[in-house]
């Protein structure tokens, strides 16, 4: 909900000190798709991408498709999202890969 949301950020801000600029704050919150943001450190000129671990009824529905009928857990692919990786690199579970996947295209 927007206020955990809110929580989310003010905590965010606070644990991340004065030297990072939230620039990008998600607050939507479904299955595959996580509350993160996105945040400059102008200290150390680095970008952050943050996302929230599991919190609400959402993200634990996201963690509980850890495995499709008929396949076994951490068996998808990722190498198509990551052009540089080389082939079967990368796996995560299909919620975990979902999520990943969500945090670019928002």
């Amino acid at each position: 909900d927007n206020q955990s949301a809110n929580l989310d950020e003010a905590a965010a801000m606070e644990w991340l000190g004065p030297n990072v600029e939230i620039i990008f704050f998600s607050r939507e919150n479904a299955v595959c798709q996580p509350v993160f943001l996105v945040a400059v450190d102008h200290e150390l000129r680095a970008v952050v991408v943050s996302v929230r671990g599991t919190l609400s009824l959402a993200d634990t529905l996201t963690d509980m498709r850890a495995v499709r009928p008929g396949e076994d857990a951490f068996e998808e692919p990722l190498d198509d999202d990551i052009p540089s990786a080389p082939p079967g690199l990368w796996k995560a579970h299909p919620g975990m890969a979902e999520s990943a996947r969500y945090v670019p295209r928002r």
